[in-house]
């Protein structure tokens, strides 16, 4: 359960950076490799990045909600066991995908690196704390 634990914090620690960084949206997005997409999305709304950076951070403080609801930390929330196995794929697969352990084989970026550590790391939180979760007794 601590692995849990430490993942859901991790997780509402991420969404509340993504809170903190929205003024520098533009700067930031730049930063993590996606400002070309900002800016197309941009040039259909000036908001539309914007709201890009507020759904990211409502999805790692949805996903560290129901984190620590499994974890038992919190109140109960509706499909946490269902919720806690999906985001630990997207976890895993975010780990060992193409943005992920990719980031080591291949020419990457210190910053790259780091992304994929963190998610790894995050990865092997939730893969234990669902494991210590769901495992015969």
């Amino acid at each position: 359960m601590t692995a849990l634990r430490v993942a859901g914090w991790s997780n509402l620690a991420i969404g509340l950076l993504h809170l903190i960084a929205l003024p520098w949206e533009r700067r930031m997005s730049y930063w993590v490799g996606i400002g070309p997409a900002m800016d197309r999305l941009e040039h259909r709304h000036f908001l539309l990045p914007y709201a890009m950076w507020v759904a990211a951070a409502a999805a790692f403080g949805a996903c560290g909600l129901y984190t620590l609801s499994a974890a038992g930390s919190s109140r109960s929330l509706p499909l946490t066991g269902a919720a806690i196995v999906v985001i630990t794929c997207i976890y895993v697969v975010r780990a060992v995908g193409g943005s992920g352990l990719g980031g080591f084989i291949e020419d990457a970026s210190v910053k790259e690196a780091a992304f994929s550590t963190v998610a790894l790391t995050l990865a092997v939180l939730y893969v234990v704390g669902v494991w210590s979760l769901f495992r015969p007794s």
